[in-house]
């Protein structure tokens, strides 16, 4: 039983990263893609103020009367630009941070993949195993709660922790769809040269997204 869940959950992993490929146009980056045009052709832009008290420095957004696909005419400018929406770090000296949309990128790829695995594993017929169905009702809760014991069942444990890394919600796997910033120039953010889609402009994701 574990050894056959295992060979299925590997199976699960390698269709999860064809699903996630860039170059999969079936994939996940037709999601990616009319995500993108949608929020950066009709969201307005904002500033971001920061406010620095010496014992708290917080960061606000503020309000334009510009649009975001006329301040920002690149991908890597569109994805670190703020939302709109300001949260509480919980860190010490840091109070009030904005929220980017890479942040709301990454909530879309882990649904994404949640939902995708939870397509394989009917596809695959997969169960948990029943040691295990005290503290999961589904596969997706043995993954993502990480409850297999390593002890006893160390391939299952590696391959669900495979997956945990690679396609959560911060998985590793999101990175050619993200564009970080990698330093400074005076006033202009720098961005990491592995970062695909770093100069598409608004049109190239219209042509990607297939929008008429």
């Amino acid at each position: 039983m574990m050894r056959n869940l295992t060979v299925s959950l590997k199976k699960v992993e390698q269709d999860l990263a064809y699903f996630v490929s860039p170059n999969n146009k079936d994939g996940f980056i037709k999601e990616f893609a009319s995500w993108v045009y949608s929020e950066w052709s009709k969201n307005d832009f904002y500033e971001t103020d920061i406010i620095d008290l010496g014992y708290d420095c917080s960061s606000h957004p503020e309000k334009t009367n510009q649009s975001l696909s006329d301040k920002c005419p690149t991908y890597a400018e569109f994805i670190n630009a703020n939302t709109g929406f300001s949260e509480c770090t919980h860190v010490s000296g840091q109070g009030m941070r904005c929220q980017v949309y890479e942040e709301k990128l990454l909530e879309v790829f882990g649904e994404a993949t949640a939902k995708k695995i939870d397509e394989l594993v009917e596809l695959y017929k997969l169960e948990v195993p029943e040691k295990y169905k005290k503290d999961a009702e589904s596969i997706s809760e043995l993954i993502f709660l990480e409850l297999v014991d390593h002890s006893i069942d160390s391939e299952l444990y590696e391959v669900c922790e495979d997956i945990l890394f690679k396609y959560n919600q911060l998985g590793v796997a999101s990175f050619p769809y993200t564009c970080p910033i990698d330093g400074w120039d005076n006033d202009k953010a720098l961005y990491c040269d592995e970062s695909i889609f770093k100069d598409y402009t608004l049109e190239d994701f219209k042509k990607l997204a297939e929008i008429d």
